[in-house]
């Protein structure tokens, strides 16, 4: 048995009248809870507050998501960083699903919304054929085999943070991020993720401007020598500006449970499992793939994932609660299979 914190960090920009969906659905054994607020004018801090006593909030130093990931990103504390949107967009009940990615062996699990059990409500034809592009071009330019690089459901080791893009501000953290990951060497995997619409308020994102600046930030990474890993210099400073009155991280316990024979195995690409969440049964698509490796053939990364998924919230769930990632409230197990 190993215990393991969980982060989830919520860049929040006047997301008052969504986060009462958000926060309540976050599985109620992850230990720590950041919402990174962008200067918001409305009652986004104090809704959060109130949804979620615990809740640190770190005030946003600089513009753009890019930003905001990195304040949140310097002021986590868990062994495991999960991002997550504040719109409604990305699901807080997959949390689980990344955590148990980088469980069975990955360094970093990007969500994807392209593949076998994913899918998006929320994505217009001009952003889908604008996404297609940026895969094809990194994918070409880098050698890698990604199926989505826009979306923004991510999870990686706290140790790993410093690989990604924290120098960006802008919408082009995310995307260069992915990529990063792969040049450094960190070990990739695709998580089947489901996009929905955004829930209320408007959105942020300026589809020309967004497209022209991830554009011009892919080109550049192809052409600049893979940068040192950065130091996280400002978490000092940052640690100042959280909100102290959050209690202390409540770790995850999380069950590593080994196949006999699984150094020999070959995890399947996707794998579906059996899911039971309080009287519930869901089929999970996981995606052990690399989408770094070179020659075409996917690393075996993992197994399969058992995890247990909180129901949908119903009228019977006090508001305010949060679900928790297991049906017993304290296990989240995962199998772990072949590794190179």
């Amino acid at each position: 048995m190993r215990k393991v914190v969980v982060s989830v960090v919520i860049p929040a920009l006047n997301e008052a009248q969504n986060l009462p969906y958000v926060l309540p659905r976050i599985p109620a054994d992850v230990g720590e809870v950041i919402l990174v607020d962008g200067e918001s004018d409305d009652d986004t801090i104090q809704v959060a507050r109130n949804l979620m006593p615990s809740i640190r909030i770190v005030h946003q130093q600089g513009r753009g998501k890019g930003a905001a990931l990195r304040c949140g990103f310097a002021a986590a504390t868990g062994d495991i960083i999960v991002h997550l949107d504040a719109d409604g967009s990305t699901d807080p009940a997959e949390i689980p699903a990344f955590v148990g990615a980088l469980l069975a062996g990955a360094d970093y699990a990007k969500g994807t919304r392209f593949i076998q059990g994913a899918g998006t409500s929320d994505i217009t034809l001009l952003r889908r054929v604008g996404n297609w592009g940026f895969v094809e071009l990194a994918n070409l330019m880098f050698g890698t085999q990604f199926s989505d690089i826009t979306y923004g459901y991510n999870a990686v080791w706290r140790q790993h943070r410093d690989k990604l893009a924290p120098e960006i501000d802008g919408w082009a953290h995310e995307i260069v991020g992915n990529i990063r990951a792969a040049r450094h060497g960190l070990r990739v995997v695709e998580v089947a993720s489901r996009e929905s619409a955004r829930l209320g308020g408007q959105a942020k994102l300026k589809t020309f401007s967004a497209g022209w600046a991830i554009l011009l930030a892919i080109v550049a990474e192809r052409f600049r020598s893979l940068p040192p890993p950065s130091p996280w210099t400002d978490a000092p400073a940052l640690a100042a500006q959280v909100d102290r009155t959050a209690a202390m991280a409540v770790p995850i316990q999380l069950q590593l449970i080994d196949e006999p024979g699984g150094a020999n195995k070959t995890a399947p690409s996707v794998r579906d499992t059996e899911v039971q969440a309080a009287h519930s049964t869901v089929a999970i698509p996981i995606v052990a793939r690399d989408p770094s490796h070179r020659n075409g053939r996917p690393k075996p990364v993992g197994a399969s994932l058992i995890a247990a998924m909180p129901p949908e919230p119903g009228p019977a769930q006090p508001a305010g609660s949060r679900s928790s990632l297991t049906a017993d409230r304290s296990l989240l197990a995962t199998r772990a299979a072949a590794k190179d």
